[in-house]
């Protein structure tokens, strides 16, 4: 009997460690291991639960950090953040490879130049055509490089990094051009 009841007691600990060691692993639609559900790091306002064994991923309370904007760098843990100029500014995106899936908004506050610049020369804020805004339609074709721009109060942005050198720009509201 207590031959029996070691055996059944170690059994199912080998169980619970098996299960455990692959309960925190995430897998694309390809069955290719992404990682591990501990290495996974969120950014403001996005909280990651691992529900069923899947990685869930869903933004906070749906509102976004509302940021002053200023001139310098967006970092990795500001992506889902709203940046509302209050003067002339020019702001540098995160170097699109290393944020896949980073959701920014921009906001003309003032009607000040705000400028958003790639991070370096090969990433691209993406669009080529008509851009239609609430007061005119306007076409921009940026190259690798170039910032985007709004001056008009309440003009703005989104853009979404979609590739390993290419911002997408999601939805525009007034006018916005290319510069550079």
């Amino acid at each position: 009997m207590k031959n029996t009841l070691t055996t059944l007691l170690l059994l199912a600990l080998l169980t619970l460690t098996a299960n455990s060691a692959f309960a925190d692993r995430y897998y694309n639609s390809s069955d290719t291991l992404l990682g591990t559900f501990s290495n996974v790091k969120c950014g403001t306002n996005v909280n990651c639960a691992q529900t069923a064994g899947k990685l869930v991923i869903a933004a906070v309370n749906g509102k976004s950090t509302i940021v002053a904007s200023t001139t310098t760098t967006i970092t990795a843990a500001q992506c889902g953040s709203t940046f509302v100029s209050d003067s002339a500014d020019v702001l540098t995106l995160p170097e699109a490879s290393t944020v896949p899936g980073c959701i920014l908004d921009f906001v003309c506050g003032t009607a000040d130049d705000f400028d958003v610049n790639p991070n370096d020369g090969t990433d691209k804020i993406g669009i080529a055509g008509s851009i239609t805004g609430s007061n005119t339609t306007t076409t921009i074709a940026p190259s690798a490089g170039d910032a985007i721009r709004c001056t008009d109060i309440g003009a703005g942005f989104t853009l979404k990094a979609v590739a390993n050198d290419l911002w997408s720009v999601q939805r525009t509201t007034g006018i916005i051009t290319d510069v550079n």
